[in-house]
């Protein structure tokens, strides 16, 4: 069995998809399957995949129908005889991988890999250009249409992802597979992350995190607003800010305007993100949608309980008070509620964060991930 990974991710550093690659890897091949991972530009990180023996190829893919991306593909899966064509990250990887199989042999099999909700579906809760909504509201014949004639499985990282493809009748339940994201819980062992940790404060301050790039969707002002409510009980309490992004100066600016900013720590986008969040008491995700929510299983998985709107697949991981707390959707009062709770209750983070890390482990891990996907492969083979 031939896998070829079609991935539109062009990241600075690993990340948990390089883990999970990885792990697929190396699960295809202890079976004697070969996995050939296609990147639209070389990284440094994807060194990694080399020395383990995976090759790499460079596709540019710039936009939807690119077809000089899609002749690169063709031959690609001509030259290693490519059985399964996987994509992940946005519409151009599922057209590319789709028209590519037209030009090639109708005996590949698509299996396309859905990260995240489609955009028509979270319109409501951002201001989009009306091309844009043309655009995403044209997109599902689009969808439809490559299901019929490509598609032979789609894997949704989350039940709210699957719910909406059925609701937009992109394709039928039985074609839906729900496969959760993991991390590579090896990579997270507490004694080693303990040495990490950055000595940010005095042990008694409260230091309550926020890992996410700085983007509409990850709503930093309703946290901002949530810490200044917190700050009028613990004026000392500290909020670290880990990432970097589009809207970053506008919540610095809405920090200012509030007056909290000397009580917020701009540490900026960080490779690896662990020791930084070691150091907190908990993390908080203030998402307005979010596909999975990998850093809330980081999280976890170092024993730190999370805040977290109730949103997308974030209560598969955050469960009410088992492993965090969830809040409603821009509810800062509601989410300084739950962080005083906890700043108040240490006994309290110390059984949430242990819930949290013994789920990880259990249904959270990219070994897991990685044997389920080469289980839908095998099935797509299996129907052919």
């Amino acid at each position: 069995m031939k896998i070829l990974e079609l991935a539109m991710y062009d990241a600075d550093f690993f990340s948990s998809f390089g883990d999970s690659l990885l792990a697929l890897g190396k699960e295809l091949k202890k079976n004697g399957d070969q996995m050939i991972i296609c990147f639209p530009r070389k990284r440094n990180w994807m060194r990694v995949f080399e020395q383990e023996g995976f090759q790499l190829e460079i596709i540019p893919m710039q936009k939807i129908f690119d077809f000089r991306a899609i002749k690169v593909l063709s031959n690609l899966l001509k030259k290693h005889r490519i059985d399964i064509v996987h994509t992940h990250f946005g519409l151009e990887s599922q057209v590319i991988g789709c028209l590519a199989k037209f030009f090639t042999s109708h005996k590949i099999k698509i299996v396309w890999h859905w990260r995240s909700p489609l955009r028509s579906d979270i319109l409501e809760r951002e201001k989009i250009s009306v091309f844009l909504r043309m655009k995403f509201f044209f997109g599902n014949p689009l969808y439809r249409g490559f299901d019929k004639c490509c598609v032979s499985k789609h894997v949704v990282i989350s039940n709210e992802i699957y719910n909406i493809l059925l609701a937009r009748k992109i394709t039928k339940q039985k074609k839906i597979k729900i496969i959760y994201n993991g991390i590579d819980i090896d990579k997270y062992n507490l004694k080693v992350i303990e040495q990490q940790t950055i000595p940010l404060q005095d042990i008694n301050v409260p230091l309550i995190g926020n890992i996410s790039n700085f983007n509409p969707p990850k709503d930093h002002f309703t946290f901002l607003l949530a810490a200044k409510l917190v700050l009028k009980k613990y004026s000392q309490a500290k909020f670290m800010l880990v990432g970097d992004g589009p809207t970053q100066k506008e919540v610095e600016n809405y920090g200012k305007k509030l007056g909290i900013n000397s009580n917020l720590l701009f540490m900026g986008t960080q490779s690896d993100v662990r020791g930084f969040i070691k150091a907190c008491d908990f993390t908080v995700l203030s998402s307005l949608h979010e596909g999975f929510g990998n850093v809330a299983c980081e999280s976890l998985a170092l024993e730190c309980p999370v805040v977290a709107t109730r949103v997308g697949g974030i209560p598969i991981i955050v469960r009410d008070n088992e492993t965090g707390f969830l809040v409603p959707l821009k509810d800062p009062k509601a989410m300084a509620e739950r962080i005083l709770y906890l700043i108040e209750h240490p006994l309290e983070r110390i059984r949430l964060g242990k819930n949290g890390r013994k789920l990880v482990k259990q249904k959270f891990t990219t070994r897991r991930w990685a044997q389920e996907m080469r289980s839908v492969f095998m099935d797509v083979l299996g129907n052919s």
